[in-house]
């Protein structure tokens, strides 16, 4: 008895175990059959129900983005239509996109050049350093005047005109025929050939070397700045002569007329800041300019860059000392060549009860010295002192 329930037990256990593995069977089934349906579902293309049947072209216009790309094994090869489109329609990627209009706004005196990069030229000192080949290397090696550089095995080299890696990919080249795949690097050490001068009523007028491009306002920034007295204009003088890498011919063309900068729009970003250019002159002119003299602290002349009144220009020059008079004279050319004496009251002029006048170039305004009022400040200091003096003896006595 006790067997036959151990055998029924079991038999009963084996049955579930059975049951239980055709339901998840009959499951995983199912669950590949509907993704399968799905897949299906998704890869199939929409077609146009009002589009004749046929077979599945793609036109040139609507190729993919990548067409450099290889179709995987197994995939179907897409057929494209080469024949000429009837002009029923149009595909979208076959539209002509509109092209960028050019940039008309950067005049040919403001533009860069082309190549920012700077250009060996006569005068340089280069360094060239060939790798594992201290032989061949130099530390210092100057252009000459006609732009060659000499070294070893390879004689003369052209070195004018050209960028830093320019002449290393020209030096490794000719290198090649001794050496199996050389590297070489130049380096420019001393810049000796593109010089533009400054000169006129700046801190610090001289010649300068460009290292790289540069505009007016950084190269005026350079030379410290305009001076008070500097006017509202700059000169530049394009020497074009100097342009050896422009002429390959050697020709000097003639030099162009002065371009003018004003130097107010300049820093204050409304105006041209034009590049500078090698050989370029640039000229600073001092300003129109009115003079004050007399009895002042700091007797100078004034810059009439923007209009200066009399009461301003005084102001500029620190102001009026002591014993000054009341009446200043302004002096002032006549068209005929004279001069002729305007005699004005300060204080009237500084309570607007008269006009300030606007100095015009060549004006002198004179603050006269009043010996009357020194005697007098002079006499009353000496009483004051002898006051001092004897006053207290007369509550001794």
């Amino acid at each position: 008895m006790l067997m036959a329930r151990r055998t029924v037990n079991i038999c009963a256990r084996d049955c579930g175990f059975a049951a239980l593995t055709v339901i998840a069977r009959v499951l995983v089934f199912a669950l590949l059959a509907m993704t399968s349906v799905h897949a299906q579902e998704g890869a199939a293309p929409s077609q146009d129900p009002t589009a004749a049947p046929g077979p599945v072209v793609q036109s040139q216009g609507a190729q993919p983005a990548d067409s450099r790309a290889t179709p995987s094994a197994g995939a179907i090869p897409v057929v494209t239509d080469t024949r000429p489109d009837n002009g029923s329609r149009m595909p979208a990627a076959d539209q002509t996109a509109p092209t960028a209009e050019p940039d008309l706004k950067h005049s040919p005196a403001t533009a860069p050049r082309q190549d920012p990069r700077y250009h060996i030229g006569p005068g340089d000192v280069l360094a060239i350093h060939v790798f594992d080949r201290p032989n061949l290397s130099r530390d210092e090696i100057r252009v000459d005047a006609m732009g060659m550089i000499r070294l070893p095995l390879i004689s003369e080299v052209k070195a004018a005109c050209l960028a830093e890696n320019e002449l290393a990919d020209v030096l490794a080249q000719q290198y090649s025929v001794y050496l199996k795949d050389p590297q070489i690097d130049v380096f420019v050490k001393d810049f000796s050939s593109e010089p533009v001068e400054v000169n006129g009523a700046v801190q610090k007028p001289g010649a300068f070397q460009l290292e790289r491009q540069v505009r007016l306002r950084e190269l005026l920034m350079i030379a410290g700045g305009p001076t008070p007295a500097a006017g509202p204009n700059i000169q530049i003088l394009h020497d074009e002569s100097a342009l050896l890498c422009e002429d390959p011919a050697g020709k000097s063309s003639p030099s162009r007329e002065a371009e003018l900068v004003n130097y107010n729009d300049m820093v204050k970003g409304v105006g041209d800041n034009p590049f500078v250019h090698p050989g370029d002159f640039i000229n600073v002119p001092e300003g129109n300019q009115a003079y004050v003299v007399g009895n002042v602290y700091k007797p100078t002349p004034v810059a009439l860059n923007d209009p200066v009144t009399i009461s301003r220009a005084i102001a500029i020059a620190g102001g009026t000392l002591p014993n000054s008079q009341g009446k200043i004279r302004l002096i002032r050319a006549t068209s005929t060549g004279g001069t002729r004496e305007i005699v004005l009251d300060l204080k009237t002029v500084n309570t607007q009860m008269k006009e300030d006048l606007t100095l015009q170039p060549g004006d002198i305004v004179e603050v006269p010295f009043s010996t009357t009022k020194a005697i007098l400040k002079a006499v009353f200091t000496s009483f004051a002192s002898a006051a001092t003096i004897y006053y207290p003896l007369i509550y001794i006595k």
